[in-house]
C-alpha cells in the first residue's frame, strides 16, 4: 500500500453548531467515529479535521475531550487552533476549529 502524506476530515459541522439543536454524538449526522476510524486505517504523515468552534463546548466539552483522546489512541498528538475565516482573507468572521495530528514520536 502507498503511503498516505495527508488526510484532511470535514466532518459535519450540524452536531456542534450553536445555530443548530447541538446534538453532537445523539445527531445521526455526527460522523466522528468514521473520521477517527479513517484516521487509524490510512495512518498518514499528518491529518487535518476542521469544524466550528462550537465543537470545544459539545455535551459540556466532553465531545471535544473524546476527539482529543480518540486521536491520541489512534497514535497521533495534535495542536488546534481557532481561525476565523477572516483571518484568511474571507469576507466574514466564521471561527473554525483546525486540528492538526502527527504521529506521536515514540520516547
Amino acid at each position: 500500500m502507498t503511503s498516505l502524506s495527508r488526510a484532511d476530515f470535514h466532518e459535519a459541522c450540524q452536531p456542534h453548531s450553536v445555530a443548530g439543536k447541538r446534538q453532537a454524538s445523539k445527531d445521526e449526522r455526527d460522523l466522528w467515529s468514521y473520521c477517527v476510524e479513517a484516521l487509524k486505517q490510512l495512518k498518514p504523515t499528518f491529518a487535518l479535521f476542521e469544524n466550528v468552534r462550537g465543537l470545544l463546548t459539545s455535551e459540556d466539552g466532553m465531545f471535544f475531550n473524546r476527539v482529543l483522546s480518540d486521536i491520541y489512541q489512534a497514535g497521533y498528538d495534535c495542536d488546534y487552533r481557532i481561525l476565523s475565516a477572516a483571518d484568511v482573507g474571507a469576507p466574514h468572521r466564521r471561527e473554525r476549529i483546525w486540528i492538526l495530528c502527527f504521529p506521536r514520536s515514540q520516547p
